[in-house]
């Protein structure tokens, strides 16, 4: 049995969006009750083999699954076995759930550059990273914190192609418009996040990828081209957008410092990204007091 096996699932629907079908459990009746009223457009039947396992799974502590437990009780979404997000905020577990959902449309839509990756937050600075690195820093947690850093709220983000800024996921899924309301009513948000969402136009400091020597610790500088051959390869709808898609990367890019780092533990790979965010930071401090002399 696995970890996620016993975690007490109570309710579990499927749905169907565009051919693909995808089942969303949790472990709470009031939060699976609010999944199946916005997702209602797309409900279908379970599928044939009750062994199927759905896509996405939701802790929720609601306190139906005891008093007893001790430590923080964090609502947790997974993608499978990947932690999206570990918060306290349900609100925040939702709105990531929705924005997991809502990549189901990104390779069919070119509004804007759908990439597979995160935005990880510390001060001023902002650094684009793998969407392979949001699990560990969902986990990571108190430790994530303690170095300033705000894990993502999301692994795909959108960027405009032409300012080559990130921007909010607009949602193209048809939800009823007090799905909020809704949520709010069930679970009165507790206000506080320290998840990364993007809110508006956000310009990235840093671009990270994994990759250098591995027996070698610290950031190495690669050449723009490298990354932008590497995000490319990262864009849900490339074939949607083609070249635009590649000048649009290649404006996010024309401001940012492009690195590549290897780690071995969470530590190093938050002690990396603390540092890069730092190196930016003041960096643009320095720019700043220059500009303003």
């Amino acid at each position: 049995m696995s970890k996620l096996d016993r975690l007490g699932w109570v309710v579990c629907d499927w749905f169907e969006i565009e051919g693909y079908r995808f089942g969303v459990r949790s472990t709470s009746h009031a939060f699976g009750e609010w999944v199946r009223y916005g997702l209602e457009e797309y409900r279908v039947e379970g599928p044939e083999d009750e062994d199927q396992e759905p896509f996405w799974s939701v802790v929720v502590e609601d306190g139906s699954r005891g008093e007893g437990r001790v430590g923080k009780r964090f609502h947790i979404v997974y993608r499978g076995t990947w932690d999206v997000v570990r918060t306290l905020d349900v609100a925040a577990a939702a709105r990531a759930l929705l924005v997991e959902v809502e990549s189901i449309l990104f390779p069919l839509r070119d509004d804007a550059i759908f990439l597979e990756a995160g935005l990880v937050r510390s001060g001023d600075a902002s650094v684009l990273v793998p969407h392979s690195m949001v699990p560990g820093l969902a986990r990571a947690g108190r430790r994530a914190q303690r170095v300033n850093l705000q894990p993502p709220g999301t692994m795909a983000v959108a960027i405009d192609p032409d300012s080559g800024q990130l921007v909010p996921i607009r949602s193209r899924l048809r939800l009823p418009g007090d799905l909020d309301e809704r949520l709010a009513q069930a679970f009165p948000p507790n206000g506080h996040d320290p998840r990364v969402f993007v809110e508006g136009a956000t310009g990235v400091n840093a671009v990270l990828l994994y990759g250098g020597p591995v027996e070698e610790s610290g950031i190495f500088e690669i050449p723009r081209a490298q990354a932008l051959y590497e995000l490319a390869r990262s864009v849900r709808n490339l074939p949607q957008l083609g070249g635009r898609a590649i000048r649009g990367i290649a404006r996010l890019l024309a401001g940012s410092r492009c690195v590549a780092a290897s780690w071995r533990s969470t530590e190093q790979m938050l002690g990396t990204l603390a540092g890069l965010a730092s190196h930016n930071d003041t960096e643009r401090r320095t720019q700043g007091a220059r500009e303003g002399t």
